[in-house]
C-alpha cells in the first residue's frame, strides 16, 4: 500500500489488473493507473507453413490429426490437466487428434500419470522446454491453441503470441484475457475449469475449419491492431 500510494503513476497491462489494484487497495489509485498493454514483436510471431510440416513431422502428427497445444509452465493452474480430460473425451467421440505440450515445471510428473491413467500416451507429446527462438515454430504447427488457466493473469505472452501466429486460442473467461478476446470473433472463452466447455469448444472448432481459419485471422489482425 505504501508503495502504491507513493507512486505518481502505475503501469497496468489490462483494464482487469487495474480494476483489481482499485478493488483492492483504494479508489484513491484510479487517477494514477494507466493500462499499457503487453506487447509482441509481430514480425518474428507470424504464420509459417514450413513450421507447421516441420514440427508436426518431428513429433508424429499424421495427415489428417487436429494438432492441439499447450504451452507454459507445467503447473496446476495453468490447466493442462483440462486439456488431458478433454482429449480423451475426443477421442471417445471418434476424433482424430492429439495434443502437445510444451513446457516443464514441477506438475510434469502428474501429467505423465494423467495420461498414462488415461490410456492417452500414443496422442499425448511432452515436448519439454523449448528454446525461446523456437516457440514460433511450436505455435504455428497447432491447429488450436489451449490456454484453460485457472488462475487470473494480467495478459499472458502466450495468448497475444499463438494469436500473431493467426490461432484460434481457446481460453478461460478471467483476467486479461477477456480484454484480448471477443468470444466467437478472434478466439472462444470458457468458463474456467469446466472441461465440458473445452471440449466443446474444441469440438465446434474442429468440425467447422471456416469458423477456425476466420478467428485465427482475425485474432492476428487484433494484435497487429
Amino acid at each position: 500500500k505504501p508503495l502504491l500510494r507513493a507512486a505518481t503513476t502505475i503501469f497496468t497491462v489490462s483494464p482487469q489488473v487495474r480494476d483489481d489494484l482499485i478493488k483492492w487497495y483504494g479508489r484513491s489509485l484510479s487517477g494514477k493507473c494507466m493500462t499499457v498493454p503487453n506487447g509482441i514483436d509481430t514480425d518474428r510471431f507470424h504464420p509459417d507453413f514450413n513450421d507447421y510440416k516441420r514440427v508436426r513431422n518431428a513429433h508424429g502428427v499424421l495427415k489428417g490429426e487436429t494438432l492441439l497445444l499447450t504451452l507454459g509452465r507445467l503447473t496446476h493452474e495453468k490447466g493442462h490437466h483440462l486439456a488431458l480430460a478433454s482429449l480423451k473425451r475426443l477421442l471417445g467421440q471418434q476424433k482424430k487428434v492429439k495434443l502437445l505440450i510444451v513446457g516443464e515445471g514441477n506438475y510434469r510428473s502428474r501429467l505423465q500419470a494423467q495420461t498414462q491413467q488415461l490410456g492417452l500416451e500414443d496422442f499425448v507429446r511432452f515436448a519439454g522446454k523449448v528454446p525461446n527462438d523456437k516457440v514460433v515454430q511450436f505455435y504455428n504447427a497447432a491447429d488450436i491453441v489451449l490456454m484453460p488457466t485457472l488462475t487470473v493473469e494480467g495478459l499472458p505472452f502466450v495468448l497475444l503470441e499463438a494469436m500473431a501466429c493467426q490461432k484460434p486460442v481457446i481460453a478461460s473467461r478471467i483476467g486479461g484475457n477477456t480484454f484480448i478476446i471477443e468470444n466467437g470473433r478472434n478466439g472462444i472463452l470458457i468458463e474456467r475449469g469446466s472441461r465440458q466447455r473445452l471440449t466443446e469448444a474444441i469440438t465446434d472448432l474442429i468440425e467447422n475449419s471456416q469458423q477456425r481459419n476466420e478467428i485465427g485471422r482475425l485474432a492476428r489482425k487484433t494484435v497487429i491492431s
